[in-house]
C-alpha cells in the first residue's frame, strides 16, 4: 500500500499559518517525517509526504532514507495539484491511502478510487500507535464524506 500525507494539512491542522515561523515549521516537517519513518519501518508501505513548495523555500537539508519520500511542489503548482497527479497517474489507485481533510482534494481522490483518511485521524493513528483500521475500507463511509452523504440523505428540515 502506498500512503499520500498532505502535508501541511496534518501539520497545520486548527492553526494559522502565517502564526508560526519558518525554523518552528521546519522542526514540525522533520518531526512528521520521522514519525511516518517509523509507522513504515516495520510494515508493507511506502509513504510520501507532500508540501506546498514557495519560493524555494522548504526543500528538506536531508532526503530521508527508507520508505518514506519528501516532495515540495514547485509553483505555481500547490501540493494538492501534485497529490492529483500522482494520483492520476497510479494503476491501482485504491491501493493508494491519501492522508488529507482537505475537502476538495479528498473529494477528488476518492472519485479516482483512492482510500481516505482524515489529517486528525492520521495525527491520532500516529499518537497511540494503532493502526488495525488505518486504511478504511473503500466505500465506507467516513469523516470525509459524512457531510455529503448528510447533505444528500439527511434529515429535511
Amino acid at each position: 500500500m502506498q500512503i499520500i500525507i498532505d502535508g501541511y494539512n496534518v501539520l497545520l491542522r486548527g492553526r494559522r499559518a502565517g502564526a508560526i515561523g519558518a525554523a518552528e515549521l521546519e522542526r514540525m516537517r522533520e518531526e512528521l517525517t520521522r514519525k511516518a519513518a517509523g509507522y513504515a519501518a516495520s510494515r508493507e508501505i511506502r509513504i510520501t509526504l507532500v508540501f506546498d513548495g514557495q519560493n524555494g523555500v522548504g526543500a528538506p537539508a536531508a532526503a530521508p532514507a527508507g520508505k518514506v519520500k519528501v516532495v515540495f511542489s514547485r509553483p505555481p503548482e500547490n501540493a494538492d495539484a501534485v497529490i492529483k497527479k500522482m494520483v492520476q497517474g497510479h494503476k491501482q489507485p485504491r491501493n493508494i491511502l491519501v492522508v488529507t481533510s482537505d475537502q476538495p482534494l479528498a473529494r477528488f481522490v476518492h472519485s479516482c478510487g483512492c482510500q481516505l483518511l482524515s489529517s486528525e485521524a492520521w495525527q491520532q493513528k500516529m499518537e497511540h500507535g494503532r493502526d488495525e483500521d488505518l486504511a478504511e475500507k473503500h466505500g465506507r463511509i467516513n469523516d470525509l464524506n459524512l457531510d455529503e452523504w448528510m447533505r444528500l440523505f439527511g434529515e429535511k428540515k
